[in-house]
């Protein structure tokens, strides 16, 4: 196997190695990535494929932290109305309940992509009913789960507030109780520690190619020197020679 790359992934930079006879075009052992032939060296075949197993793996993640914040019971403060006037009421619910209670689809669809600067982007559709989620999928490059939990717990807190007000911020607290970390964690730059683009390619290699280009470098210089003396010499010694007859 060959080094030809480091990539960051679930909060450290891994490894990615070449392997030709590889089964898989990209597969991660836990430890490093292994990449066959149909990739190889090609930093722009790296990169898809790359970014297509961190989005599934990002939808892996989501898709248990999802199921199950979802049915978690926190109290919220609803107004109700007995057809005159408006009157506030402390209910137990889930996000599941409360849905389903504001006649919204009680499905929730989520996408993952690239985006600049938001890590989650929650949509509420009145009209159609319908709440969709969106997620960053270099989350997983920063975190293999607690800090990505957060960001999902964020905008499920907003099916509930849709500002960020002290309601909101008790019901953040209820579905994720390390609310404060986390916070800490997107606050102190730590995500910003990897240098993008997400593929830095193997010193070793890069010195070795460097190298290569020098020494031919060398030997067309050393020929066209060689040459040039050569004719010069030749030049010299016919000249400085006399002819008797």
């Amino acid at each position: 196997m060959t080094l030809i790359a480091t990539v960051p992934f679930l909060g450290s930079m891994k490894e990615v190695y070449w392997k030709p006879k590889s089964w898989s075009k990209i597969n991660f052992d836990g430890q490093k990535f292994v990449v066959n032939d149909s990739i190889g060296t090609n930093f722009d075949k790296l990169n898809l494929e790359f970014d297509k197993y961190c989005r599934q793996q990002l939808k892996n993640i989501i898709n248990s932290q999802i199921a199950r914040l979802r049915g978690k019971n926190i109290e919220v403060e609803l107004i109700y109305t007995d057809g005159i006037k408006n009157f506030p009421k402390r209910i137990s619910t889930s996000v599941n309940k409360y849905l389903k209670e504001i006649g919204y689809n009680h499905k929730i669809d989520y996408k993952i992509g690239k985006y600049e600067k938001e890590w989650g982007v929650n949509e509420i559709n009145p009209k159609n009913k319908t709440f969709t989620l969106y997620f960053n999928q270099d989350l997983i490059k920063y975190d293999s789960g607690p800090h990505i939990e957060y960001v999902v717990a964020h905008e499920l807190a907003h099916v509930f507030h849709r500002d960020h007000s002290e309601g909101f911020n008790q019901t953040l607290h209820r579905l994720f109780p390390r609310k404060r970390t986390s916070e800490e964690f997107f606050k102190s730059g730590i995500s910003r520690r990897f240098r993008l683009p997400n593929l830095s390619g193997n010193k070793n290699f890069s010195l070795i190619l460097v190298a290569i280009i020098c020494l031919i470098l060398i030997y067309f210089l050393g020929q066209l020197l060689i040459s040039f003396f050569g004719n010069l010499f030749s030049s010299w010694f016919y000249s400085g020679t006399k002819t008797q007859f």
